[in-house]
């Protein structure tokens, strides 16, 4: 049928006051229908538009139709009670913490929107995570946590109890085998393996061979652009080689390493990589001496006078017997000492030691 613009029969003939009648009784019947909202409308009257395919209701506060649905669709594209699928947007109040937008079986736990271009996670009344451009932030130190194949255990990564500043750790892009995960001090993460050394470093080797991706410390010129990266760390400090296309590695062979003091008091002034001569530290020897005496005697001579009235002397000889004759007999006797300090020792000075092999990386 035509839309009725009017529900007022007009003073008219009597067959077309019929006619307008029976296009109001059908407009009643079959909802009206047409292109525009139809004038003077009375309270909760339905009016489909032909047009858009809209369903309509005229509600109480007086102003036009309201859309309740499309009648191209089933259930008027209403999602049905029992559930279904959502083509439009779904609009809930932002909520708080402890009174969610979107709940989920309690007030106080569910989404909502804690501020501009944000979610939030609220659980029994408090606020756990917030997603905003920035990512996903786990709230109040609680865990992130990975459970086991029937969620007995877990793994858990969680955040120290304070920290000075905001730090982001950036995971490599490729895995590597048999590697570890290590920083570069900005947080930025790469794949390690167990021989990821920084070149140019020295290091002891139990055993005769020099593995793959070192050399031996045996003063050798090796091509300074096969070991370019060596060569651009060590450079000629330990021997320019040919001056041109070699340079030397260090040589350690039967030496002993001892650590640069590069602001110590112990050995200072010295250049890292220079070389010592053997030395000993200054010292005094204290020398024993014996003085071995087996005895010895002396002879007293005395002089005898029988022609004057003096006392007579008698003396003893040489030979010990008393004897008057005037002789004088004596003997000497001296005292030798003597004192020597040994050496001992081999052709060099050494502390206890064990031979192995100094590499280093190239």
């Amino acid at each position: 049928m035509a839309q009725v613009s009017s529900y007022n029969v007009a003073n008219r003939s009597g067959a077309l006051v019929r006619s307008d009648i029976n296009d109001i009784y059908s407009a009643i019947k079959t909802c009206n229908s047409g292109p525009n909202d139809p004038a003077s409308p009375e309270q909760f009257m339905l009016f489909g538009d032909n047009t858009t395919g809209d369903l309509n209701l005229k509600i109480h506060d007086g102003s036009n139709f309201r859309i309740i649905g499309k009648v191209t669709e089933d259930n008027l594209g209403l999602l049905p009670r029992a559930g279904g699928t959502m083509t439009g947007v779904l609009v809930v109040s932002a909520g708080s913490s402890s009174a969610a937008g979107l709940t989920l079986g309690d007030s106080s736990t569910g989404l909502y929107r804690q501020g501009t271009n944000q979610l939030n996670i609220t659980v029994s009344g408090t606020r756990k995570i917030d997603i905003d451009s920035n990512g996903l932030q786990v709230r109040g130190q609680a865990d992130v946590r990975f459970a086991d194949s029937d969620s007995s255990h877990y793994v858990a990564l969680q955040a120290p109890s304070s920290v000075s500043s905001s730090i982001t750790l950036t995971l490599p892009s490729t895995i590597v085998a048999d590697s570890f995960l290590k920083t570069d001090g900005s947080g930025n993460l790469s794949f390690g393996t167990p021989d990821s050394v920084p070149t140019g470093c020295v290091f002891c080797r139990a055993i005769g061979t020099v593995p793959a991706g070192y050399l031996e410390c045996n003063g050798a010129a090796v091509s300074r652009s096969t070991y370019s990266v060596l060569f651009g760390i060590i450079q000629t400090q330990y021997g320019g080689g040919n001056g041109s296309t070699t340079f030397n590695l260090p040589d350690l062979r039967g030496e002993f390493i001892r650590g640069w003091a590069s602001n110590g008091s112990v050995d200072s002034g010295r250049q890292i990589g220079s070389s010592q001569g053997s030395d000993n530290l200054s010292h005094n020897h204290t020398i024993s001496s014996s003085v071995n005496d087996s005895g010895h005697s002396h002879t007293i001579g005395l002089a005898v006078r029988s022609n004057y009235a003096e006392p007579r002397n008698f003396g003893v000889g040489r030979d010990g017997n008393a004897n008057n004759s005037d002789s004088t007999s004596t003997q000497s006797t001296g005292i030798t000492v003597s004192s020597s300090a040994a050496n001992s020792g081999g052709s060099e000075a050494r502390p206890r030691n064990v031979a192995m092999m100094y590499i280093i990386k190239i």
